[in-house]
Order: C-alpha cells, then sequence, then structure tokens
C-alpha cells in the first residue's frame, strides 16, 4: 500500500506511458491549453487542459479538429451529467464508419458553456473494412466453444452481441464480433472479440475479475484529473488500482463509486482524489527513472 500526503505544493509529472506538455510548449499543440498529455503508446492526446483562454463551439467539430481525426471517424454523444459544482461532462464514444471503436471515448468537460479540459483514449491510423463476412451466430459458438465450459450460463443472462472496432495485442484494427461469454462450471466470464471476417479470437476481456479502469476526478487541490481506478463490475468502481498497487481508502473501508466519475465530497472524499492521485503521479516519477520508490522497495 502507498501512503502519502493529500496535496503536492509542486509536482513535475514525467508518465512512463506518457508525455505531459505545460505552458508554451502545451500551446504549440493545442491552441490555448496550459496543459496537454499525450499517450506515448497511442501517440493521441489524452488530455488538454485550457485555463486562461477557454475553447467553445460545437463538440463533435472540436474534438475532431483537437485529435485531428479522419473523415471517416465520428464520435456520438452517449451521457450528459452536472456536478455540485456546476461543470457539465459529455461523454463521447469514438465511431469508425459508424462502427463503434473499442474503448474510444473522449469525455469533454465544460462549465458556463466554455470546453475547460477533456480526456480519453483516441484510436487513429485505421482502415478496413466494416462488412462482416463471418456471422454473429459463428461468431457466437466461436467464443461459447474457447470457454471449453461443462455447464453455459442461459442465454438470457448474456448481453448483445456487437461489431466493434478492435485493437488486439499487434496494434492491429480488426472488425471483430464482441460477444459475451458466460460459464458456470468453471465459473468464467469474457467479452470475446472474434474477427468478423476470419473467425479468430483477436481477443478476450475478462469480466469476473478485478480490472483497472480510467476514470476522472475533481480533487481538493488539484483541479480535474484523470485517475486510474479498480473497476468491480459495471457500475462499481473502488479506489484502487493494480497497475501502480495503490490503494486509497478510509480507516473504515474502500472509497467506491457508480460510474467512475469521482466528484462526491462526503465525508472530504475530494481529498482522497489528491491523494491517489498524487499516488499515481508519485509512482510514474519513480517508474521514468527505473526507481521502485525511494528505497528500491515501494513507498
Amino acid at each position: 500500500m502507498k501512503n502519502l500526503l493529500a496535496s503536492f505544493a509542486c509536482f513535475l509529472s514525467i508518465a512512463a506511458y506518457s508525455t505531459t506538455y505545460y505552458g508554451a510548449d502545451a500551446n504549440k499543440l493545442v491552441s490555448g491549453a496550459d496543459k496537454v498529455v499525450v499517450d506515448d503508446d497511442l501517440h493521441t492526446i489524452s488530455f488538454v487542459h485550457f485555463s486562461s483562454k477557454p475553447a467553445s463551439g460545437d463538440h463533435i467539430s472540436w474534438l475532431r479538429n483537437l485529435l485531428k481525426a479522419g473523415a471517416e471517424t465520428g464520435f456520438v454523444l452517449y451521457e450528459t451529467k452536472t456536478d455540485q459544482l456546476g461543470w457539465t461532462h459529455y461523454r463521447y464514444r469514438q465511431l469508425y464508419k459508424n462502427v463503434q471503436v473499442e474503448n474510444g471515448v473522449f469525455y469533454v468537460h465544460v462549465r458556463d458553456g466554455e470546453i475547460l479540459s477533456a480526456n480519453g483514449e483516441f484510436y487513429s491510423g485505421i482502415d478496413l473494412s466494416v462488412t462482416p463476412s463471418y456471422n454473429e451466430t459463428a461468431a457466437k459458438a466461436t467464443a461459447l466453444n474457447a470457454l471449453q465450459a461443462k455447464k453455459l450460463a442461459p442465454a438470457e443472462q448474456l448481453q448483445p452481441s456487437s461489431l466493434v472496432i478492435f485493437r488486439n495485442d499487434k496494434n492491429q484494427f480488426h472488425l471483430t464480433w464482441k460477444v459475451d461469454a458466460f460459464s458456470l462450471a468453471p465459473m468464467q466470464r469474457f467479452w470475446y472479440f472474434v474477427n468478423a471476417n476470419t473467425g479468430k479470437i483477436e481477443g478476450k476481456e475478462g469480466r469476473l475479475c478485478e480490472i483497472d479502469s480510467p476514470g476522472f476526478a475533481l480533487t481538493g487541490h488539484n483541479g480535474a484529473q484523470a485517475i486510474t481506478t479498480d473497476s468491480l463490475g459495471p457500475a462499481n468502481f473502488r479506489l484502487q488500482e493494480s497497475g501502480r498497487n495503490i490503494q486509497t481508502h478510509t480507516p473504515s473501508g474502500d472509497i467506491t463509486d457508480t460510474d467512475n466519475y469521482w466528484s462526491s465530497t462526503s465525508n472530504l472524499d475530494q481529498y482522497a482524489y489528491d491523494a491517489h492521485w498524487g499516488a499515481e503521479k508519485t509512482v510514474d516519477f519513480y517508474n521514468a527513472f527505473g526507481l521502485n520508490g525511494q528505497d528500491g522497495n515501494g513507498l
């Protein structure tokens, strides 16, 4: 467990998986921005913040310009939420030729009609046909066979299958059927991504295990920040993550949330968000220098 102070007066973030630009360097990348984070794996912007010169206008047009999206890329609004601080948060899914891009989401954070920040994952460089030749029924059979189960869960307990663009572990994009496969013996459940042209399983995602998930927090001292949390289910998140081995909780137990947008001020939770975000950035700082904390044994 990492124990850290809840706030940091000044901190230089050097992330092992992203590059952060401040001030004039950020402004060169995005006009008016004072902070920009670029994902080193995706080579796309994952966070932008504006201070004195907020952005405005149509969100989809703004996102397309920010992310340098191609003509076949689109965005669709799937949720709008206003918090107690007066911020409105618009959540968009990325589309390619009107097919959803798996994990492609971007959140636009607005106050008084001005875009103050945005964060998410954007996938560029997609170039493929979205017409399947391997049908949904065959894809379901492929996924269920992969379970090698003695007893399958009832069909009515499964989520519907859908076509999605999936990026596999070789960083290749494929049109896939996203299939819910669930067995009772042994107890296991996965999303399988079955190639919609060849029938090959391109990847799978566990649905019963605990996984890290990107979230967003309104911290007490550091403003709005992207964080990573532990997903226990579709509407169950806790302020922990396995990737950096960070556990942020109170003496009485876990700090939880239902949608991974952390805005509660009950029990001074906003300062727990500071501690969690600060712990992440501290681990990133040491990792950037190949260190496991101050003494080589964690923090």
